[in-house]
């Protein structure tokens, strides 16, 4: 008969055993971006959107260590 103590060891023997299996795949995936950033700006070049989407690619480039490209599409959201 098993005693509470070498219960719990296997108890969290299991446990461990199950948090290694779920958190393998996410060891596979490529870091976050893994791409160039868009940031789409839905309004004409020149306006106040294109001013604080300019100031904001610098440090949004220095944080993600991705260049970041910034996209005027007037009227347009896609």
């Amino acid at each position: 008969m098993q005693t509470v103590a070498s219960r719990s060891r296997l108890a969290l023997a299991a446990a461990n055993l199950l948090a290694i299996t779920i958190a393998v795949p996410a060891l596979a995936q490529t870091p976050f971006p893994s791409a160039p950033v868009r940031v789409i700006v839905p309004f004409s070049a020149g306006g106040s959107g294109d001013a604080v989407a300019g100031t904001l690619q610098g440090r949004l480039g220095v944080e993600l260590g991705q260049s970041v490209i910034v996209e005027n599409r007037a009227g347009g959201y896609s």
